[in-house]
């Protein structure tokens, strides 16, 4: 995991806290303009990675349809693993025609409602800066 983490610049690279949740309740840390280099490298295929790999990546990447365009995003949660309020994430890319614009979002998340707001906020600042 270290190797990858260094490979793809990827936050402070710090998987200290368990290789199983260092991106959750351990070390690891990135901030939005952070996740948005990364997501702009994984969405251009310029990771240090195989071709393939990347391909791979984005085809698995949960799509939502917004009118004539897309939404390529990945939503994160962390907090609620300990019954906490929650940092909540959606980063990804919108598709509308020939352009794509990359974003990152996070919000808190202090009730269990505000939870599933996260892609429909998303959703309403990318409208607002004309991307959908």
């Amino acid at each position: 995991m270290q190797k990858y983490v260094d490979l793809f610049e990827y936050g402070n690279r710090d998987i200290g806290g368990g290789i199983d949740q260092f991106w959750l309740t351990g070390n690891l840390r990135i901030d939005p303009m952070q996740q948005v280099d990364f997501v702009d490298r994984l969405r251009r295929g310029a990771l240090p990675v195989s071709k393939r790999s990347q391909d791979l990546v984005r085809d698995i990447v949960p799509v939502t349809k917004a009118g004539d365009a897309v939404i390529r995003a990945k939503t994160g949660l962390l907090g609620a693993e300990v019954g906490k309020p929650s940092l909540g994430w959606v980063v990804g890319w919108a598709e509308k025609g020939s352009a794509q614009t990359v974003f990152a979002l996070n919000m808190d998340c202090r009730e269990p409602r505000h939870i599933p707001s996260r892609m429909k906020l998303a959703q309403q600042c990318l409208t607002d800066i004309g991307a959908l």
